[in-house]
């Protein structure tokens, strides 16, 4: 979701009444929502540094490397116009908290996309199959079991997979696209 996050500025500027919403609640949500109010105020490296704390809590320092390399190639290249990119999207990104299913479920039917970016394998993507079910174009990386949903998906449903083992300073860019 931190590079969804990192994305949101550049789609913003492309799609000016973009409106993202994040769904989930617990340490991961907060320190996201940290991270977004430091990417919102055009602070690039406080919105990684958040962003490398949470992974290194969440994960062991291998693990942690592999999550935050596609969002150290991006930041990296950050520019001035990037970051008033992200101080115009401010307002575009909501978080929900915890939802239940019935909200879930709601909030996929009234979507115009579901993004599930992540870069660690993934097992079954149950938010995935229910964006799908409601009819929802789904954008995720080829993790795992999201590609095989989506590469089933794409033949009669709407699905895209992202390249996620490319060069690090691509996904987010593609992302992004």
């Amino acid at each position: 979701v931190h590079c969804l996050l990192a994305a949101i500025p550049a789609l913003k500027r492309q799609h000016p009444n973009l409106k993202g919403q994040l769904a989930g609640a617990g340490l991961e949500a907060e320190r996201l929502q940290e991270a977004w109010t430091a990417l919102s105020q055009g602070d690039g490296v406080g919105f990684f540094e958040v962003c490398r704390e949470l992974a290194y809590i969440s994960r062991n320092p291998r693990q942690a490397q592999d999550v935050l390399r596609p969002l150290q190639a991006f930041i990296t290249n950050w520019t001035a116009e990037d970051a008033q990119d992200a101080v115009n999207a401010a307002d575009c990104v909501e978080f929900l908290g915890h939802q239940g299913r019935d909200e879930v479920a709601a909030l996929a039917q009234r979507a115009s996309v579901m993004v599930l970016p992540s870069v660690v394998p993934e097992a079954h993507p149950l938010s995935v199959c229910e964006a799908l079910a409601a009819g929802t174009l789904v954008v995720g990386s080829d993790r795992a079991g999201i590609q095989h949903v989506l590469s089933l998906a794409e033949a009669e449903l709407s699905g895209r997979s992202l390249r996620a083992n490319t060069t690090p300073d691509v996904f987010v860019r593609d992302l992004t696209e």
